[in-house]
């Protein structure tokens, strides 16, 4: 039997706690770390759920570190779908953490559950993958408003991906991570609640609507922080990030979307030099 209590504050939900979880956008997760912060002790367990940076392509990991003393933090990520649990599916995530007492705490909670849990130790490939998934899916929503077909989107999501690696890779991450259920599992189409705000909000402006109107109503949408950090981040470290760049440039430049995705369609793929 699971009983749950509501607190009145973030520091009387942390306080005593053996595990703090974190879910809550990306955009709001160093305000709620530092309260966090103020009684929270070194030997609790964290786990979130953010798929956004924060600032200058800061990671979820390490806003938590930097407002905390948690230092055994998990990341939650991969194709984990509510409605599957309803269906009498598992559901399925991957749990990113260098701590393998983490691992061996979250499987212990999830035990005679129908939760499959992958782990792994590439928490900055964790991150990253879920945090350029919501730009990947801003770009084949305004595809799809632009009614460019499937095979267009799908490019345009695969371009993601091969992006996000570049980028997991000059950070340390694990290549092999962008081709596992945090990577690519991650963009299986489906109606997740974050998924599809961030397609709906591509299809809007691929369909005509002023770019800065849409995102001015849609300003928690995680991806439209992570487009422009990701870009700033892509230009110091010399990467080649089209979809990236044409994404920001639709949404902050005024540049038309189907000028910007054309562009990033005529491209060849270059998995090679991902």
């Amino acid at each position: 039997e699971v009983r749950m209590r509501s607190a009145a504050s973030i520091a009387e939900a942390v306080r005593g706690a053996s595990l703090v979880a974190f879910a809550v956008p990306a955009t709001a997760l160093r305000d709620v770390a530092r309260a966090a912060g103020d009684v929270a002790d070194g030997a609790q367990i964290a786990l979130h759920a953010c798929r956004g940076v924060d600032g200058e392509f800061a990671l979820p990991h390490q806003i938590i570190r930097a407002e905390t003393c948690l230092k055994k933090i998990g990341a939650l990520g991969g194709p984990l779908y509510l409605d599957d649990a309803e269906r009498g599916r598992p559901l399925v995530a991957v749990v990113a953490s260098r701590f393998d007492e983490v691992h061996r705490s979250l499987r212990s909670l999830i035990a005679e559950t129908h939760v499959r849990l992958h782990t792994t130790h590439d928490v900055v490939g964790v991150e990253v993958a879920g945090a350029l998934s919501n730009v990947a899916h801003i770009a084949a929503g305004i595809a799809e408003g632009l009614g460019l077909g499937e095979t267009d989107q799908g490019i345009l999501v695969t371009r993601g991906l091969i992006e996000a690696t570049r980028i997991g890779c000059a950070l340390g991450a694990e290549r092999s991570t962008f081709q596992g259920l945090a990577g690519v599992g991650d963009l299986i189409p489906r109606p997740v609640t974050s998924t599809r705000r961030h397609r709906a909000l591509g299809i809007e402006i691929g369909e005509g609507r002023n770019a800065a109107s849409a995102t001015s109503t849609e300003r928690d949408l995680e991806g439209l922080h992570t487009v422009r950090a990701a870009r700033a981040l892509g230009e110091r470290l010399e990467l080649s990030l089209p979809l990236v760049s044409a994404v920001d440039d639709v949404l902050y430049a005024g540049v038309s979307p189907s000028q910007a995705l054309e562009r990033v369609l005529s491209l060849d793929l270059d998995l090679e030099g991902a």
